[in-house]
């Protein structure tokens, strides 16, 4: 949800969620009802595809993981885009009429979510098969990765400072929301901060990107030889920096 950051300003973003909290099902159906995109919403490609290909091996997924679990990935999908793109509609809607601020809202929806359609995803995840064998799971990182080295950089040359700001905002509490789940802490010396913003970034890299963090932590890529390659480097590079310390 904090990606609509950039796209909304915080008051917005706020204001949307609290009435989330009082009316969800009104909210939900008032999204949906002008906006088939996000009525019809898939998460994962992978998923949809595999739904697709092999209905009993989705099954046997959904067992293992759990109906409620799984549930419970759409429901905390569908609550984070209705708020975000009804704070979007919101911040629009006043200025240049509902249709403008449906189709604002839309695309802000597409530049900063997981999307499954062929149709809005990246060229690397839709054409080339091959890559998907390394970009599973990634469409969320795919969305930072654009944020940080195209529309940050832009609203800067723009001179849109303060857009640039929020979106800049957006990145760092992404990453530290991250690096705390993954660390179980939180962040008490700044290196701690450095590190969680290296990885997103590094991270959200297309294709090597969660190698290099996996083998810098001293994990084993299980990657094809030559992307289980850069995964060793980062591990060598991990150590020789442990042992400088």
């Amino acid at each position: 949800m904090a990606l609509y950051l950039g796209e909304c300003g915080p008051g917005h973003l706020l204001s949307s969620a609290a009435d989330f909290a009082m009316h969800p099902f009104e909210m939900m159906e008032f999204v949906t009802s002008r906006d088939p995109q996000v009525k019809h919403r898939k998460i994962e490609r992978e998923l949809e595809e595999l739904k697709l290909a092999d209905a009993a091996l989705y099954s046997r997924m959904q067992k293992a993981v759990g109906r409620v679990g799984m549930m419970g990935i759409y429901a905390m999908d569908r609550a984070a885009i209705t708020i975000g793109w009804k704070a979007v509609y919101d911040a629009n809607v006043n200025t240049v009429g509902e249709t403008e601020a449906i189709r604002l809202a839309q695309n802000a929806t597409l530049r900063t979510q997981p999307e499954a359609h062929a149709k809005d995803i990246a060229d690397l995840y839709a054409k080339a098969e091959a890559y998907n064998w390394f970009l599973m799971f990634t469409n969320q990182l795919n969305q930072i990765y654009n944020l940080t080295t195209y529309d940050i950089p832009s609203n800067v040359r723009q001179g849109k400072y303060y857009d640039a700001l929020l979106q800049t905002t957006v990145f760092l509490i992404t990453a530290m929301v991250i690096w705390i789940i993954t660390n179980k802490m939180l962040p008490e010396e700044p290196d701690d901060v450095v590190e969680a913003i290296l990885e997103q970034f590094i991270n959200s890299l297309p294709l090597i990107g969660r190698y290099i963090v996996s083998g810098a932590e001293g994990w084993s890529a299980g990657a094809p030889a030559p992307i289980e390659a850069i995964s060793n480097v980062s591990q060598a590079f991990a150590r020789d920096a442990t042992s400088a310390r």
